[in-house]
């Protein structure tokens, strides 16, 4: 399972850096639109479009890296007050995102499909709408997939508070 993971993660790391460079190079768009809307009163045209489109790509194509690396906001309220609730709570959580995202994958591949079936693009510019659902698409199935890979380790491995004595980490 180890090494599944380690691709895996290689993966989801590069779908982060291609996120990341993205919404790098888009900056650079909005530091030009708001220069030339506000010194020389000309505004780049379908900023907001592009914007759309790359959001798409930053937010999911890095939901799955942040997932395996633990780091999604957590409401720990009632966690810290029952501490027996937190394996639950887990388990819990696992199996929901992973029946949930196995539907948003499902059904965003055909609206992908049809999107790009129709080259669907902005009414005022030409900016390919299909690639951001596509990214919406990648990012869901890569979610379901580390959301996968996390309940099955959970479900073949005993936490180390039940392995026999001298088993588990020092």
């Amino acid at each position: 399972m180890t090494t599944l993971q380690k691709i895996f993660n290689r993966v989801t790391g590069s779908l982060v850096t291609l996120g990341s460079w993205i919404f790098f190079l888009f900056m650079f768009n909005v530091v030009a639109d708001v220069t030339g809307r506000y010194l020389f009163g000309k505004p780049i045209t379908g900023t907001m479009e592009i914007g759309m489109v790359v959001l798409a790509f930053a937010i999911f194509l890095s939901l799955a890296s942040v997932q395996g690396r633990d780091q999604h906001i957590k409401v720990s309220m009632l966690l810290g007050r029952f501490p027996g609730l937190k394996n639950w709570s887990d388990g819990i959580t696992l199996i929901v995102g992973f029946s949930l995202l196995l539907l948003m994958t499902w059904h965003s591949l055909p609206f992908a499909l049809r999107s790009f079936a129709v080259k669907e693009s902005s009414p005022i510019i030409p900016v390919p709408i299909y690639l951001g659902k596509f990214a919406f698409f990648v990012g869901c199935a890569m979610f379901f997939i580390q959301f996968f890979i996390q309940l099955l380790s959970r479900l073949f491995t005993r936490p180390v508070s039940e392995m026999p004595l001298g088993k588990g980490k020092g």
